[in-house]
């Protein structure tokens, strides 16, 4: 699925010299990541760490995600851990230029390639699977991009093939041009949801 054009970088853990070429992932609309992750939540980052990945040689990061909700797959689950290339362990750096972790505490709605898989990145399309989700003033939870654009539609739409993510989010997402047009919470899973049962 991924087009991946990046060098990873070995460096040490001040990464004062490291230098890395941009990644290049492939555009995916709604469609998309609706139909092709095996698990789709809305949840919270709870904590992170690093350890040695199955190859040798490699880092990774997991983060561990509260499960406040499933949109698809799994329903039992109450936590999920996502794993992501790249870390720094034992004073030694490994960095995938372009690859932003969720912070802890971070809340969103997160669109899961597949659960258990050692990937680059565990989301579909990288940020463009990655929503946040955001408290306004009067308390209302609404939707954000991973940039934290307001999201005002969330639409069916198919990725165009060998298209590279130049918008910073997946086809078929609108955007506000103000944060109270936003999609609440709700709002936004229900759409989720009604794709997800187009697609099954």
């Amino acid at each position: 699925m991924r087009s991946l054009q990046a060098i990873i970088v070995f460096a040490s853990v001040t990464f004062a010299a490291a230098t890395a070429h941009a990644a290049s992932v492939v555009a995916v609309g709604t469609s998309d990541l609706t139909a092709r992750c095996d698990f789709i939540f809305h949840g919270t980052a709870l904590r992170s760490w690093t350890a040695a990945g199955p190859s040798k040689g490699s880092i990774r990061t997991y983060v561990e995600f509260s499960v406040a909700d499933v949109l698809k797959g799994d329903r039992n689950l109450s936590k999920v851990t996502l794993s992501y290339l790249g870390g720094v362990l034992n004073g030694r750096g490994l960095r995938v230029e372009g690859l932003r972790l969720p912070r802890i505490g971070e809340e969103g709605v997160y669109f899961v390639e597949r659960l258990g898989r050692s990937q680059v990145h565990p989301l579909y399309g990288w940020d463009q699977g990655r929503f946040l989700v955001r408290e306004d003033a009067d308390g209302r939870k609404a939707v954000f991009t991973h940039d934290r654009k307001p999201v005002r539609g969330f639409d069916q739409m198919t990725g165009a093939p060998g298209m590279v993510a130049t918008a910073g989010h997946a086809g078929g997402v609108r955007i506000a041009d103000d944060d109270r047009q936003a999609l609440s919470l709700a709002e936004f899973k229900q759409r989720v949801r009604a794709l997800v049962e187009t697609r099954q």
